[in-house]
């Protein structure tokens, strides 16, 4: 008769748990080598280094990553991140925030509120890929598989899960998942989960848009707020409650856009506000007051480049110096670029990366080394000048605090270092 004792079973089981143990961490394992993080993916290397402190989390989906130019909030001082992705509803923008609140405890908490508004999508293929590749780069636990339990259809949860199933063709090619190798374990965290896209909407696009006397309109016309689906109000609440235990403000947002239907989405906004007596602030009633124009913007939906600068120059000045009392230091910020070269006048245009209307500039032109000219300090953030002789030629500027308007009484600057441009080679003037 065959007997199985208890020891041996247990031994049994333990072999297979370690097997199994083994199995799934070689399988993670894998993620570096089959799927290259993507630039929106960094937004996590900031959260799960220990090292790095958090100013502000921006939250929500494209409305808020291509709004707030984190970058540039960093490098005055401020560090930020944006944490979302493309088509995010605000299931995910809730785990997303409880993922980010595990591990960090920043200043403020900035939700930009247009995930609130659209309902889990298991139908659009483009909604489904993008639920799917926005839980890269989060950390396998809780909050990951409770995201992908409430955003993603059944039949996506092992690519949702497993990315490196989804990527499998990259075994044909040893370049590349050596490449993935090399770029995942740099974790360049450059991009701060911003996306800067230089796009400008097209004109016909642009006509049909609703971009003239919003404020007017906003405030004289019958608006009908928006209906907002109930699990999304459910999670918004429990997030709202959650970060008011840990004491962190919450400050509520709604990015500009060029479509008819903003006053529906204001409108809600707004009540929203009022209901969990939160600060707000809504680009869609500043489009006058911030001059948007057609090329602020890259569709209907978004801001480009051009916008995001106006965006986040207006909520550094007004809300995260002016409301906050946050401190802000530019001296890593005042990088000068070359702008535009008139290739037959060889004309050259260096300007600051960001225009600040509380300071002043001055430039210096070098040629060979020797100051040549210089322009004075003045609101004109930028140097134009022209080549007359052959030789080596920088530009370096100097800035100040505007004594008439300065916001910044906490941690302001009284005089920067002086910052060079690029050097240009003059060869030959032509006749």
């Amino acid at each position: 008769m065959l007997r199985i004792s208890f020891t041996s079973n247990f031994k049994v089981f333990i072999k297979a748990i370690i097997f199994v143990t083994i199995g799934v961490w070689f399988f993670f394992l894998l993620s570096d080598l089959m799927v290259k993080d993507a630039p929106a993916t960094q937004r996590w290397y900031a959260v799960y280094d220990p090292e790095e402190e958090l100013d502000v989390v921006f939250l929500g989906n494209s409305h808020n990553y291509v709004s707030f130019n984190t970058p540039f909030l960093t490098n005055t001082g401020i560090n930020s991140i944006n944490v979302g992705g493309s088509g995010e509803r605000f299931p995910s923008t809730y785990y997303n925030a409880m993922e980010v609140l595990k591990y960090k405890k920043p200043k403020l908490v900035v939700i930009e509120l247009n995930s609130l508004f659209y309902e889990v999508d298991f139908s659009q293929e483009k909604v489904i890929y993008y639920t799917s590749e926005n839980l890269y780069g989060m950390k396998y636990g809780t909050n990951r598989f409770l995201e992908t339990l409430a955003t993603i259809d059944p039949g996506n949860y092992i690519n949702s899960l497993f990315p490196q199933i989804r990527h499998h063709d990259n075994w044909k090619s040893i370049l590349k998942w050596k490449g993935n190798l090399t770029a995942n374990r740099k974790q360049i965290n450059g991009t701060r989960g911003f996306v800067s896209v230089d796009t400008v909407i097209p004109d016909d696009v642009w006509a049909k848009g609703d971009t003239q006397n919003r404020d007017y309109a906003y405030n004289t016309e019958n608006i009908t707020a928006r209906e907002i689906p109930t699990e999304n109000m459910r999670l918004f609440e429990q997030l709202i409650d959650y970060c008011d235990e840990l004491g962190i403000p919450v400050f509520l947002v709604k990015a500009p856009i060029v479509f008819t239907y903003w006053k529906n989405i204001s409108k809600a906004s707004e009540e929203i506000a009022l209901q969990f007596d939160k600060e707000f602030i809504d680009y869609n009633l500043l489009f006058d007051a911030l001059a948007f124009s057609q090329y602020d913007f890259r569709d209907p939906g978004h801001v480009n480049a051009s916008g995001a600068k106006k965006i986040t120059e207006h909520f550094l000045t007004n809300i995260l110096t002016g409301n906050y009392g946050m401190q802000v230091n530019f001296s890593n910020s005042l990088l000068l670029k070359n702008s535009y070269v008139e290739e037959d006048g060889g004309s050259y245009r260096y300007e600051a990366e960001f225009y600040n209307p509380n300071l002043v500039y001055a430039f210096y032109l070098y040629k060979d080394g020797e100051r040549v000219d210089t322009k004075w300090y003045s609101k004109e953030a930028f140097y134009e000048f022209t080549p007359k002789e052959p030789g080596e030629y920088s530009v370096k500027y100097f800035v100040v605090r505007d004594s008439i308007k300065d916001p910044f009484k906490a941690g302001g600057m009284d005089k920067s270092s002086g910052f060079i441009s690029e050097r240009v080679v003059f060869e030959q003037i032509d006749n």
